[in-house]
């Protein structure tokens, strides 16, 4: 979202930095008044210290204490970082793990500030019996616009834009990791719905929170995701089992102390140097991905044709995996089914266009980038027949029931096996070419400027 903003000409855009891990962050300052370039880096220096991991922590237990009470009642500022000192830090730790490098030098060529309100602030005034809201000085800014619902009191004139990606936590609660994730973003929209304005990712997500709280009517708008441009022609120089040996995870080992062996002898019987052909995911590793479903539907694939497609999994645990780590393990140690982690995007990019389809049958979605970024990249895909893919992905994919390991099996069979798959997937790649169209960072950027312009022109503020 950020580069989309970076590339609009109508817009001055500074980035504002936030820790979204331990909240160390609270114990740094960001003080205005003290006007010393030395101070200010220093600030910057601790601040960039704690995004990276490094824990920050009062000296004694007492000053711990107050320093939490007093993030209660506090005021918190934000503070400009010192100008081409902080460029690598910036990118390692806000985008290069979702941007291509060509995108570098237009993003640490933007306006920086960071600040000390955090999202365990947040979190923590969420679960007081009384919400007081944190105050952010936002003085000289027309809009306020964040990855998540933040309910904050922002200075007068400055408007609050949420960026809403999905209702699951409260419409699929059973695939959370904890009942504070349900429970936090009910408090987080219940006390943002009045204050500002909810720009969601499509239309099926408008509906739902719409559906959830009926008085957020008037507040909310659609503006998709800009994907990233991409080529159907062949990224050359990568070897996918070059990505495989590198990118191999252990994550269903149980064997501590025989992991190396295990993971040797899983590459010896896949071995990746032989032509092969697979089917391919790419998403988190938790409930809602329905991860056991694909392995299912593949295993049926398999069964019914015998000729060795293979699966490869690309994603992290994340939450509630333990069940589908167990799914995986038997077929990843037969070297028949390859998970793997920590890709970069090249490499992503490289597994995509050779795959023989992209499976993706979530049990719920709020948009579903990773079936757009296989389209583009000439690879059809098999998702859920849920709304947020049919609003996103119209006629460019194929469609199953998630709950049915029959029915995704199906569907990869037409595109893997089917007598008319090659032309099944040039009428599916053409149906993409007008789809992607909405999504090209140009006409993101044109409906971001609308709304902004249109919001700009009402007098109300976001104030709480």
């Amino acid at each position: 979202m950020f580069k989309t903003f970076a590339l609009m000409d109508s817009v001055e855009v500074t980035g504002l930095l936030s820790e979204m891990n331990g909240g160390y962050s609270r114990y740094i300052r960001t003080s205005t008044s003290n006007k010393e370039f030395e101070t200010a880096f220093y600030n910057a220096s601790m601040f960039l210290a704690t995004v990276s991991g490094l824990k920050v922590v009062p000296s004694s237990r007492m000053l711990a204490r107050f320093n939490r009470l007093w993030d209660i009642v506090k005021k918190f500022e934000t503070c400009e970082l010192p100008a081409n000192f902080f460029d690598g830090a910036i990118w390692r730790n806000y985008f290069q793990r979702t941007l291509s490098p060509s995108d570098r030098d237009l993003i640490v060529r933007q306006q920086f500030r960071f600040t000390n309100l955090n999202s365990q602030v947040i979190n923590s005034r969420l679960a007081l019996p009384f919400f007081n809201p944190p105050q952010l000085n936002t003085r000289g800014f027309d809009f306020f616009i964040t990855s998540d619902p933040r309910p904050v009191k922002l200075s007068t004139g400055t408007k609050l834009l949420v960026r809403y990606h999905d209702p699951i936590p409260l419409s699929q609660p059973d695939t959370m990791d904890n009942s504070d994730s349900v429970n936090m973003h009910f408090q987080a929209v219940e006390r943002t719905r009045r204050i500002g304005w909810f720009v969601c990712n499509s239309k099926a997500t408008e509906r739902e929170i719409l559906d959830i709280f009926p008085t957020l009517s008037g507040r909310t708008y659609t503006i998709p995701y800009a994907l990233p441009e991409a080529s159907t022609a062949k990224i050359s120089g990568i070897k996918i089992a070059d990505i495989i040996r590198a990118r191999l995870s252990s994550a269903c080992v149980d064997n501590e102390g025989h992991k190396a062996g295990i993971m040797k002898d899983v590459l010896e019987r896949a071995n990746p140097d032989k032509p092969f052909k697979y089917i391919m995911w790419l998403t988190s590793i938790e409930p809602k991905k329905n991860t056991i479903g694909v392995i299912r539907a593949w295993e049926e694939v398999r069964y019914r044709h015998g000729d060795g497609l293979k699966l490869i999994l690309v994603g992290k645990p994340a939450w509630r995996y333990k069940e589908i780590l167990k799914a995986i393990k038997p077929r990843y140690l037969d070297g028949e089914l390859l998970h793997l982690e920590d890709l970069p995007f090249v490499e992503i990019q490289t597994l995509y266009q050779n795959a023989e389809c992209f499976v993706f049958p979530s049990f719920a979605e709020g948009f579903g980038f990773p079936p757009m970024e296989a389209l583009s990249l000439g690879t059809p895909s098999v998702v859920s027949d849920i709304p947020a893919h049919r609003w996103v992905m119209g006629d460019s994919v194929l469609y199953a029931d998630p709950y049915s390991d029959v029915s995704i099996a199906n569907q990869i069979e037409r595109l893997v096996y089917g007598e008319e798959r090659q032309q099944l997937k040039a009428t599916l790649v053409k149906n993409g070419r007008d789809i992607l169209e909405r999504y090209s960072v140009r006409t993101v950027s044109n409906q971001w400027s609308d709304l902004l312009n249109e919001l700009r022109q009402r007098g109300e503020g976001s104030t709480i």
